[in-house]
């Protein structure tokens, strides 16, 4: 027995060892060694880590961005990136997009020392598309406040600076019904009285995709699902359509909404659920078909 748990030891240690080196070896080779080691000394010191300047390819739970490289590969065309709601900046500084455009109010890493080609706006979601109105966009990824009315209207406002309408929404399928609440304060206190451990929260993003399939017929659906955390894909059906904003009193009615009433039986229809390569074989086809590009 003892012999055993050995040699299990001995084989984590390993792959751990593994793990390390390839992660050495590909920091070398994408020529950011320096600024991680600049970024835990930055840490140490009570400073913001700077952005890595140069991206690297995601790992397994780097999922967004995986995906939205993915993306860029299927669209030749594609060059303009914009990400609502940035954190720690691990997608930003990963998507390979020629020209990034990041905003968040608070980013959690410093700004005085940007990778090229990459402009962050310190200001909320509504300033930014309010000073935005020439930019146009080929791929916007929303992860900014996790609530029902801020992401439908930073998704409108992202539609008119994206001509091919492709948008991907974090956080659209709630782990339960704690993780599917408003407020992500009221979220973690009743899920600790609860005595349910964990502490993800989604807020109510999902009723955006409620709300899109009952008043965007213009607009195609593909929820991903199963490998990594659950995004929807929107894009345009034809380029050309022009979206419009649905009326103040038809968002409320979303409001009651609750977990119970949509994912009692997993996600519904109308999310259209479908692998990682299905939806971006779709999203990618349904534009590029419509371009010269294709």
């Amino acid at each position: 027995m003892f012999k055993t748990y050995n040699i299990k030891r001995f084989a984590r240690i390993l792959r751990s060892l593994v793990k390390f080196t390839k992660y050495l070896f590909q920091l070398v080779i994408n020529r950011n060694l320096f600024t991680v080691i600049s970024n835990r000394l930055r840490v140490r010191r009570g400073r913001q880590p700077r952005l890595l300047p140069f991206p690297m390819s995601p790992t397994k739970k780097e999922w967004s961005a995986r995906r939205i490289n993915k993306l860029l590969n299927e669209i030749p065309f594609a060059k303009n990136y914009l990400e609502i709601g940035l954190s720690a900046g691990k997608t930003f500084q990963n998507v390979k997009f020629m020209l990034r455009v990041g905003v968040d109010p608070h980013p959690l890493f410093a700004l005085d020392k940007l990778p090229k080609q990459s402009t962050v706006f310190p200001i909320t979601s509504d300033d930014f598309f309010a000073i935005c109105e020439e930019s146009t966009f080929d791929l916007v990824f929303i992860d900014g406040l996790h609530t029902f009315e801020q992401t439908y209207r930073d998704l409108i406002h992202s539609l008119e600076l994206c001509p091919t309408g492709l948008i991907l929404i974090d956080d659209v399928v709630p782990s339960d019904e704690f993780s599917a609440m408003r407020d992500q304060m009221d979220s973690q206190a009743l899920r600790k009285k609860a005595d349910i451990s964990g502490s993800s929260w989604h807020g109510d993003v999902f009723k955006v995709i409620l709300c899109l399939s009952d008043h965007h017929p213009e607009l195609s659906v593909r929820t991903i699902v199963g490998s990594g955390n659950p995004q929807t894909l929107v894009w345009r059906k034809k380029l050309s359509t022009k979206i419009e904003s649905v009326k103040e009193f038809q968002l409320d009615k979303y409001m009651s909404v609750k977990y119970q009433d949509v994912f009692l039986d997993g996600p519904p229809d109308c999310f259209f659920v479908c692998s990682e390569e299905d939806a971006i074989r779709d999203a990618t086809f349904g534009i590029r078909s419509q371009t010269t590009f294709s």
